[in-house]
């Protein structure tokens, strides 16, 4: 996001709240008021897109990850989370829809839950207990809804 007006950050100094950290992402002015960053004590931040790793030649080009314990959420780590949340939204989408392709959509889900795992474990060594239970909860659960899917396909029919 890109503006030249300094509307964002006249806006952010008057909502914030005291000792409050104001982040800018994107391209805006700084032309910020010395009195209201400091009477409320503000802090201002500046971010990189995409977060740590971006414009660093090391990572983009070489591949070469940030420990997991001194940056949490990297350019990756972000862009898989946003795929996890798709996922998910997706999923919630098509069950309620299309209930033709939940099977389908749950396996490949699981599959892919299972895989992304897989590869950070191999391309990390860093996995946390977090991550690990939740990972082979959801997938365990996608499996198990399209078997009981199946189970009951597969009743209907012999009755």
């Amino acid at each position: 996001a890109a503006t030249s007006s300094n509307e964002p950050i006249e806006v952010a100094t008057k909502i914030a709240r005291n000792k409050a950290k104001i982040v800018v992402v994107g391209d805006i002015p700084l032309n910020i008021s010395r009195n209201d960053f400091y009477y409320k004590e503000l802090e201002l931040v500046v971010s990189k897109s995409y977060g740590p790793g971006r414009y660093d030649k090391q990572y983009e080009i070489l591949g070469k990850d940030y420990p997991i314990e001194y940056v949490r959420w990297t350019e990756n780590r972000n862009f898989e989370a946003f795929l996890k949340l798709f996922t998910v939204i997706i999923l919630l989408n098509t069950t309620i829809r299309r209930a033709d392709l939940k099977d389908s959509i749950l396996l490949v889900a699981s599959i892919a839950q299972i895989l992304s795992l897989a590869l950070r474990h191999y391309q990390f060594s860093v996995i946390t207990p977090f991550e690990l239970y939740t990972s082979v909860s959801l997938s365990a659960f996608f499996i198990w809804l399209v078997l009981q899917n199946r189970n009951s396909k597969a009743k209907n029919k012999v009755k």
